[in-house]
């Protein structure tokens, strides 16, 4: 049995607007963290600097969502090239609950395991 590919593009599509809406909502975060910094008034020293790592933080996080959402965006290209569920080095197919587990994908357990010689 093959892999459903309309199952896989329609779990990516969710999990792109998922990720989506976490950045939104990450940089409206970043914004109102970096408004309240510049306030003098707002912050104590020990809360500014509290709040200086929280925007650190954000900035973190906006890149790893930034990231997910290419890798998520790569998947869907796979999906359409036809390599989707290939594992890139060997090329066996990758059993669908590890796709499922991940839907970024691009290596089989033996090729993702380093080999023991």
């Amino acid at each position: 049995m093959g892999i459903d590919l309309e199952h896989f593009r329609k779990l990516i599509d969710e999990e792109i607007k998922k990720c989506e809406s976490e950045l939104k909502y990450t940089k409206e975060n970043q914004a109102e963290l970096r408004s309240d910094n510049r306030d003098t008034n707002t912050f104590l020293k020990g809360d500014r600097k509290s709040n200086e790592e929280a925007i650190k933080g954000t900035y973190l996080q906006i890149d790893s969502l930034n990231k997910n959402i290419n890798n998520l965006k790569n998947a869907l290209l796979r999906i359409e090239n036809g390599t989707y569920g290939i594992c890139f080095i060997c090329k066996k197919t990758i059993p669908i609950l590890h796709l499922e587990k991940i839907l970024t994908n691009t290596r089989c357990n033996n090729c993702i395991k380093p080999s023991k010689k």
